[in-house]
């Protein structure tokens, strides 16, 4: 490696003694070194961080094989395997859940406790999701969803609205219909005097009072 011509590699040690003679094969080697173990020091006036050695790649490459623990950008590859596909409203941790998950969503695919699965997976934080069975001769094989969400940004809700109809349109059988019901906070009013923000006794809007479908606790 050019810069640094006093180094040599330690395979230099398995070679017989004539071929360690001089300085050229110890520097010749230390570019197979650097790819094979990796263990190596960078050339002087390199700064960029040397990459991983082969050896190092294969000793951690389980890591990549378990969802919980693979880096982002192997997600999508992992995906594969399972035949899973992510959608890009999917947090980093619900695609590694599904992933994770996924065979076991199989066995119960297009029963309403998978379905049902998939969702308490994808709705965490300020949504749920419930299924509600109807049975009902005039309309046969419909089913109903009821997204609660805690919040009323209307963002949120464009996109909590966004993933559960596009999960329910891949685990649901062909067969079936739906109806999705948004549900979001209701007329809430607060004339607390303790209150910490600051604000103190009185109605605020959008501070200590929302008007929506839901009445919150």
């Amino acid at each position: 490696m050019e810069g640094n011509l006093t180094a040599a590699s330690s395979y230099l040690a398995h070679l017989p003694a004539i071929l360690r003679q001089g300085s050229l094969m110890g520097r010749f080697l230390l570019a197979f070194e650097a790819v094979l173990s990796g263990r190596v020091s960078a050339p002087e006036g390199y700064t960029d961080p040397l990459p991983v050695g082969l050896e190092d790649a294969l000793d951690s490459i389980n890591r990549l094989l378990v969802p919980e623990e693979t880096p982002e950008e192997f997600l999508p590859w992992l995906a594969q395997w399972v035949a899973r596909s992510i959608n890009e409203d999917w947090s980093f941790d619900t695609t590694r859940k599904m992933i994770s998950q996924a065979v076991s969503l199989y066995h119960k695919r297009g029963t309403a406790e998978g379905l049902q699965e998939v969702l308490n997976i994808c709705c965490t934080g300020s949504a749920t999701a419930e299924i509600i069975e109807v049975e009902n001769d005039a309309r046969p094989h419909y089913f109903e969803v009821t997204l609660l969400i805690s919040e009323q940004d209307p963002d949120l809700l464009a996109s909590k609205a966004r993933l559960v109809r596009a999960i329910i349109d891949q685990e649901k059988p062909a067969h079936t219909y739906y109806g999705l019901s948004i549900k979001y906070p209701g007329l809430r009013i607060s004339n607390d005097p303790s209150l910490e923000d600051g604000y103190g006794p009185g109605v605020i809007v959008g501070v200590n009072t929302v008007i929506g479908t839901q009445t919150l606790p």
